[in-house]
């Protein structure tokens, strides 16, 4: 079989992206089945043809050549193939069977690890400055991917703290790919430590972990931590040649290591990662290649090599509230991994993070260094920063609006409305049948949390035991005609003489039934306009 002619040796492709002239180099081979490429190099895209015909009755031997390359453009469905698997399992005994030795004088000391930018940058600051808070004296590292994950001044001046740009790395080089879950390995393998934390950008301690590094709390050199049922079967064990371990999950938030005992697993695991188009099966079902994601590979590579490695517990003390609590020696809760309720900015996750004192350890501790980080970002107006649909006119006109005033709102979405009517407002009820957990976030991120109650459920079970009488109502609810009528009915009983009412997506093009019925309710009850921004449309009762 021929092999592709690279006419270029550059490395600024990102695998499986689609190709893009003013960001891509037209002469990288990965990209020449593709016919914009094709395009730019003066042929036929009409003509355009994959580079190398995968089949899935190729050699396994040919098969395996091809993918010590960086990654091609696969068929649907490749990884199923028998001769895929055959391929694999070659190229991981040709690693084993070439591994490096462990490099003495290489390595000294004991450091922290953290891999992580861009939108888990909230998250890298925590868990540096809570290292520091337990009494975490050594240095720490953040490796990051380059531009697709930058890492700002207020991680960088950070004491202490070195940040490593992975892309840039001499060892960047012989990566087939690095992707988010990738570069954990690489980045414990390339740090200068013997002794590595390794964390998760979503993980901290709540505890000084020192403690794990000694003999009689890590007598393997390597400690892991364990992951709930439901990755117990994550690992698809004849993909690595191997019968099934015991069984237990591993959980990749958090690793201790001695490098010299850890070496040969660390490489191994690194292999796999390299090839994660093929061993990352990402999703926790129906796992039929691989296994999940990294730690999978972490779990692959200590089994295959019969490495011994020490665990606290069987199983997380708690899951709850999107985090682990995992215990250190003795059981006690030494680590935070929040796996979903991550500390960022509200709109970077599917959830922003939620405040859970009492159950969360150091809870106060860690909000206290979020907001911290938030508030060196340098956002200084809830219109500038909270998510959701008032436009910053909207915004500028309701703040004005609420100031000083008692502040009733029917429908809060994220709480875009709810925080700016708090800066000024003397007091804010919000009513909405949704979560108020974001709303709760964005409250406390601006110090008005204490001024507003959050209350959930519908608008007429709700308003008359909300108090009032209110000095401004903000009706943003459903937006039909009859909905909005009825959300009129409600509050009217509720307003003091003189009361400012708003009403957006007012005149919207998308919602005639609110024009409509704010229509009904000036003739009714002889309501003047007040104010106008956009579709925020104010209104002032008869004092």
């Amino acid at each position: 079989m021929s092999r592709p002619v690279r006419p270029c040796i550059c490395d600024r492709f990102l695998p499986a992206r689609p190709f893009k002239p003013s960001r891509d180099c037209s002469a990288c081979w990965m990209f020449a089945h593709r016919p914009e490429v094709r395009a730019a190099w003066g042929g036929d895209p009409a003509g355009c043809v994959p580079p190398v015909d995968f089949r899935p009755d190729m050699p396994a031997a040919a098969l395996a050549e091809l993918l010590t390359e960086p990654p091609y453009v696969m068929p649907d469905g490749w990884k199923l193939w028998p001769v895929a698997r055959e391929a694999h399992l070659i190229l991981a005994e040709r690693f084993l069977a070439e591994m490096p030795a462990y490099p003495e004088g290489r390595f000294a000391g004991r450091g922290a690890v953290i891999c992580g930018g861009g939108r888990y940058e909230a998250s890298v600051y925590v868990a540096c400055r809570m290292l520091r808070e337990v009494g975490w004296r050594h240095p720490i590292q953040v490796w990051h991917r380059g531009p697709a994950e930058p890492v700002s001044d207020r991680v960088r001046q950070l004491p202490g703290v070195e940040v490593v740009d992975a892309e840039s790395h001499p060892a960047r080089a012989a990566r087939r790919l690095l992707g988010g879950w990738e570069v954990k390995t690489l980045a414990v393998l390339n740090s200068p430590f013997e002794e590595v934390l390794f964390l998760d950008a979503d993980c901290y301690p709540i505890y000084d972990p020192n403690e794990c590094f000694e003999p009689e709390h890590n007598p393997h050199g390597i400690v892991t931590w364990p992951d709930n049922p439901i990755g117990d079967e994550c690992v698809h064990w004849p993909s690595y040649g191997v019968a099934p371990d015991d069984g237990y999950a591993l959980n990749g938030g958090h690793y201790v290591y001695a490098k010299r005992a850890a070496w040969r697993v660390l490489q191994l695991a690194g292999h796999y990662d390299d090839h994660s188009d093929y061993y990352y099966w990402r999703s926790v079902t129906g796992v039929a290649v691989g296994g999940f994601g990294d730690q999978e590979q972490v779990r692959a590579a200590l089994h295959r090599l019969g490495a011994p490695h020490h665990r606290y517990t069987r199983r997380p003390l708690a899951c709850r509230h999107g985090s682990y609590i995992q215990a250190g020696p003795h059981g006690r809760p030494l680590f935070v991994h929040r796996f979903f309720n991550k500390f960022a900015p509200a709109g970077d996750f599917a959830l922003p993070p939620q405040w859970h004192p009492g159950s969360n350890p150091m809870e106060l501790v860690a909000w206290r260094y979020f907001l911290d980080w938030m508030s060196a970002a340098g956002a200084a107006d809830p219109a500038d920063e909270v998510p959701g649909w008032f436009t910053t006119a909207e915004c500028r006109l309701w703040a004005e609006a609420c100031r000083g005033r008692d502040v009733l709102e029917l429908g809060r979405h994220l709480g875009r409305s709810t925080t700016v009517a708090a800066v000024t407002a003397k007091r804010v009820v919000s009513l909405d049948r949704a979560d108020d957990g974001p709303a709760d976030f964005w409250l406390q991120r601006y110090g008005v949390r204490h001024k507003v109650w959050l209350r959930v459920g519908t608008f007429a079970a709700l308003g008359p035991s909300s108090g009032g009488p209110f000095t401004a109502c903000l009706i943003d609810g459903a937006h039909d005609r009859d909905n909005v009528a009825a959300d009129i009915a409600n509050v009217v009983p509720h307003l003091a003489p003189g009361a400012v009412v708003g009403f957006h997506d007012h005149d919207d093009p998308n919602f005639p039934g609110v024009a409509e019925a704010v229509a009904e309710a000036v003739a009714a009850h002889g309501w003047k306009p007040a104010g106008r921004a956009d579709f925020l449309a104010l209104f002032e009762t008869p004092r």
